[in-house]
């Protein structure tokens, strides 16, 4: 475990082309795998909207509503499709179709610098957003990469 949080693990570990699907939170370094098809973490994104729900006022509460407005959507395809309601290709249009409703929101993100910020973070990761609803063995969250690596946080920590 190398307590840097720099590239080096990753890249040695997986190599720089690696190829496969990636998902993570909001870490610049997973970026750098250009090759990789990205999935940002909903356990990362949900989290950060209320955090912004429960601070904003008046008009700066609308976005982060309609970010997990979106979100949430997405998890509802994914459990139609799961629930055989949907098929795969309808969860891809489904997924093109929220990408879009996403990036008309993150242009207008109310004058509120938290609200600014996360729409940049989520305009730079549009694409990263819904892909396991084009990939339906993907997650929508890296819960099963932190549990993996849990026991060497832990004790990294001690």
């Amino acid at each position: 475990m190398d307590a840097t949080r720099s590239i080096g693990p990753a890249e040695r570990l997986l190599g720089i082309d690696w190829s496969g699907i990636f998902g993570h939170d909001g870490w610049a370094v997973y970026d750098k795998f250009t090759s990789a098809t990205h999935q940002q973490c909903f356990a990362h994104l949900l989290p950060r909207c209320d955090s912004l729900i429960e601070i904003g006022t008046g008009g700066a509460l609308a976005f982060p509503r309609g970010v997990k407005d979106l979100l949430l959507a997405g998890f509802e395809y994914r459990n139609r499709f799961r629930s055989d309601e949907m098929t795969a290709h309808g969860m891809k249009v489904m997924a093109g179709r929220l990408t879009m409703k996403m990036w008309k929101l993150v242009g207008h993100p109310e004058k509120h610098a938290a609200n600014e910020r996360f729409a940049k973070f989520l305009e730079n990761h549009l694409n990263d957003l819904f892909t396991f609803l084009h990939h339906p063995g993907a997650d929508a969250t890296n819960w099963r990469g932190e549990q993996a690596i849990r026991p060497a946080v832990v004790n990294r920590k001690v």
